[in-house]
């Protein structure tokens, strides 16, 4: 149940702000002549904003991020978007670059570890009374779980008080600079929690 559990907050995580979904977009002509600073704060800005059309424009794989994809999680996704960032240095070379950008968001990696605790304690419960009165395990009663904790736990958001250091890879070609999408990227959106999940749930996870 733990690994269940774990797998799926982990998913939520990297699935809720970079799985490409949809057409790809094209760079404009003006692009070309934006530094690779300016490529990584339009984009940040974009994703911030919910412009899917500009955000896909500045990544790699060029695919347009699916925001109606995460609607039930709506409350937490705000809070994801809810981020500052300031850009701390820039290393530019001919078709590659590398920009180190400060995060200041929320308190991730406390919230989900009350997550997991939480929803263990509610699934485990759930799935005791279910197999007691012979019933078998609903889907959707899993997810009701999972929105009460959530929704139990949101106080944990309410200050942004977490940095988090990351430096993003850029690539350059004949539209402009691309960032290179990845879980570095969404582990810097989410405060470096990513990684601490990963690594308190290594054993778990496969």
């Amino acid at each position: 149940m733990k690994r269940i559990i774990a797998g799926i907050l982990i998913g939520v995580m990297t699935v809720m702000l970079l799985a490409g979904c949809g057409a790809r977009s094209g760079r404009k002509d003006e692009a070309q002549g934006e530094s690779a600073k300016q490529a990584v704060e339009n984009f940040l800005t974009a994703v911030q904003n919910k412009d899917t059309e500009t955000a896909a424009k500045y990544l790699e794989d060029g695919e347009k991020l699916d925001f109606d994809d995460v609607s039930e999680w709506n409350g937490l996704y705000d809070k994801v978007l809810d981020f500052d960032y300031k850009i701390l240095s820039a290393k530019e070379e001919a078709k590659s670059a590398k920009v180190k950008v400060k995060f200041i968001t929320y308190d991730w990696s406390s919230f989900f570890g009350a997550m997991v605790s939480d929803i263990v304690d509610a699934a485990l419960g759930y799935a005791f009374n279910a197999i007691s009165n012979g019933d078998g395990l609903d889907e959707d009663a899993m997810k009701n779980i999972m929105s009460e904790v959530m929704d139990k736990n949101m106080s944990i958001l309410d200050e942004k008080d977490e940095d988090y250091e990351l430096e993003i890879v850029l690539r350059k070609d004949s539209d402009g600079w691309k960032i290179t999408k990845g879980d570095s990227l969404t582990n810097g959106l989410f405060g470096g929690a990513l990684d601490k999940m990963k690594e308190a749930f290594g054993k778990l996870l496969p």
